[in-house]
């Protein structure tokens, strides 16, 4: 019985939704910045935000924190706004949700006014506020109100977020024609998050008709943009190859590279697996397991599974089986299907754990009922080993676990 590296590219449908980044129009940076430093609050809001989505300025959240800050402490109302979101996102300084959640309500009361008297900005962003329940209360109704207001005078960020509204139903009826009309649109402006949201409707088929070829042009358009999500949806489907469209791994390799350089932990996990097997990536076993350990401590059940086998085997790192035992019985607590089988093989063979023939039983059964067929010959051979006391204890075990992982699902179940 030999442990290997198990890949699971898992591609999830889902819309983004309202981005805090609002895109401001760039005039010449030194004269800019000359007015910022001199104390001008509208100057210092809009330096902040080109440093916060990149462009004509470099993407640096600590220099948008810092003019962000400087505006915001003069009452600058949406730099308020987005100083509590680089609070919230932890980007340019420590998150800190109690200093976010007051300057939310801080900008919220500055926002409203503006937003009154037509200010599209402010509309979108206090539609977000209400949307997220951020610094107000959460109302889907009052949010779909100032997003409806601010998409019609064109604002792409408002846009996006109506569109995904539409789509899911979310403070007003599913409505997906107007759901794609939205999202459209705000694509074809150039916004990353709706040019994401429309590459997953072509993907899916969801309210167009379905095209993987348009869904990669979509998610390219925003991946080159830096759109995350969109970069890890579209490494998955050259990853899987469908639809007429041919596996690339190289191509695959590039977009998780992308996203994982940005913290995206499924890609992380990829990217690991791929460099330590050579597969579209140069074979790397140092930079194999340093991505899977980013991953596997974020909490991704696969990459534990894989960085347990790094360790095992050696693989960029010094053999450990402690250790290689630790991640691995972390991820089968996650019910991830190759660790649970990776877990029993460990307890019968006494790899860094305690011998235990009905431990190796127990998560060889949940193996099986999880679809994990390799374990179905390994408990085979295990049955032939070991008593009927064994078995009648693993099973007895499997079911105990089947129980308290239904009790954890419950309780963090919405109600």
């Amino acid at each position: 019985m030999k442990l290997t590296i198990f890949r699971c590219c898992g591609i999830v449908a889902a819309f983004f939704l309202v981005p805090f980044l609002a895109f401001a129009q760039a005039p010449d940076l030194k004269a800019l910045k000359a007015r910022a430093e001199k104390g001008d609050a509208e100057a210092q809001y809009i330096l902040g935000e080109l440093h916060t989505n990149g462009g004509s300025a470099a993407l640096n959240f600590i220099e948008a924190f810092h003019w962000s800050g400087k505006a915001a402490a003069q009452g600058h109302v949406k730099a308020q706004y987005r100083q509590a979101a680089l609070y919230f996102d932890g980007q340019g300084a420590q998150r800190d949700l109690p200093k976010a959640t007051e300057l939310f309500k801080k900008a919220a009361e500055g926002l409203r006014k503006l937003a009154e008297k037509g200010d599209a900005d402010a509309q979108m962003k206090l539609g977000t506020l209400h949307q997220r329940g951020l610094g107000v209360a959460q109302d889907s109704k009052e949010a779909f109100k100032w997003l409806k207001l601010s998409a019609e005078q064109k604002n792409t960020d408002a846009q996006s977020s109506l569109g995904a509204m539409h789509l899911l139903g979310v403070g007003t009826e599913k409505n997906v024609a107007e759901g794609v009309k939205w999202t459209r649109t705000a694509a074809e402006a150039g916004d990353p998050v709706a040019q994401g949201n429309l590459g997953v409707m072509f993907r899916d088929g969801n309210g167009v008709t379905r095209d993987v070829l348009e869904a990669i042009k979509w998610f390219r358009k925003a991946g080159d943009r830096g759109d995350v999500k969109s970069q890890f949806y579209l490494a998955g489907l050259y990853h899987n190859g469908s639809d007429g469209l041919g596996r690339d791994l190289v191509e695959a390799g590039k977009w998780y590279t992308k996203a994982a350089a940005q913290g995206h932990v499924k890609s992380q996990s990829e990217l690991g697996a791929m460099c330590l097997l050579g597969m579209g990536v140069a074979k790397d076993l140092k930079e194999g397991a340093n991505w899977t350990r980013k991953a596997a401590e974020s909490g991704d059940a696969q990459a534990q599974d894989n960085l347990g086998i790094v360790y095992r085997d050696g693989l960029g790192v010094e053999k450990n089986a402690a250790e290689a035992a630790k991640w691995i019985q972390m991820s089968a607590a996650q019910t991830f299907p190759p660790g649970m089988l990776n877990c029993g093989i460990l307890h019968f063979k006494g790899e860094g754990v305690k011998k235990d023939a009905a431990e190796a039983y127990k998560w060889l059964t949940l193996a099986i009922r999880r679809g994990e067929p390799r374990a179905v010959s390994v408990r085979e051979e295990l049955s032939k080993l070991i008593g009927p006391e064994d078995i009648f204890e693993g099973l007895q075990r499997a079911q105990k676990f089947t129980g308290k992982a239904a009790e954890a699902q419950s309780a963090t179940s919405p109600k």
